[in-house]
């Protein structure tokens, strides 16, 4: 019989972020709180695959050439499929929902996927989000509001927007994310269930302006 790597051998040579999870999963995972840390460990990787390939997704000349909301939303969920993750797209859960991520255990977690362009179109996907898709079940009470960003000023308009979001929804409370200005969480009773639906909001900052292909600016009187 040959023997393959032990737990712990695998685990010292798990550098990456998706050969951790990946690793974890194999191991199998049946704790919800655990199933959904990974999965938003895993798409905080994706955000920053996705802000590095931001003048791919952003052309600066070709502002015609952005990639929509299914097209961003693919793109974000891919190296989730990679790391081991059964993730969807437009998957039926209430209705059209962005993105499902299931698990053993009837777990699920779910995002709506947004382009900002103001924040009455923000709160449409939250209220699809909450009172649509979620179930807000036992395993089924975590899920993600992605924010996809041509423009700048991402961090105010994050923090404009939980400002929003806490005036509009009567019984929602919110908490900031340690170490992360461009991110936020929500929690509030489910309306069917009352279980406590938890929220991670999750700003995709693209803004590709580069400066250096305009002409410099003129040097000033000596």
């Amino acid at each position: 019989m040959i023997e393959g790597p032990s737990w712990a051998q695998l685990d010292f040579a798990a550098k990456t972020t998706p050969e951790k999870i990946r690793l974890e999963l194999m191991r199998g995972v049946t704790l919800y709180e655990k199933f959904s840390d990974l999965i938003e460990t895993a798409l905080n990787y994706s955000i920053g695959e996705m802000v590095k390939a931001k003048n791919i997704i952003n052309p600066a000349s070709q502002k015609k050439d952005r990639m929509d909301e299914d097209q961003l939303t693919l793109t974000l969920s891919g190296p989730l499929k990679g790391m081991g993750f059964d993730i969807s797209h437009s998957t039926n859960v209430g209705g059209n929902c962005d993105i499902v991520v299931e698990g053993g255990s009837e777990m699920i977690w779910i995002g709506e996927a947004k382009i900002y362009s103001d924040y009455g179109k923000l709160m449409g996907g939250f209220q699809q989000l909450c009172d649509r898709y979620s179930s807000g079940m036992p395993n089924q009470n975590r899920c993600g509001m992605l924010i996809y960003f041509f423009a700048g000023q991402v961090a105010h308009v994050m923090e404009e927007w939980r400002k929003y979001v806490g005036d509009a929804r009567e019984h929602l409370t919110s908490i900031d994310v340690a170490g992360n200005t461009l991110q936020f969480r929500t929690s509030e009773p489910h309306g069917a269930t009352q279980v406590a639906l938890n929220v991670l909001h999750m700003a995709v900052p693209l803004m590709h302006e580069p400066t250096d292909v305009a002409a410099p600016p003129k040097r000033g009187a000596a």
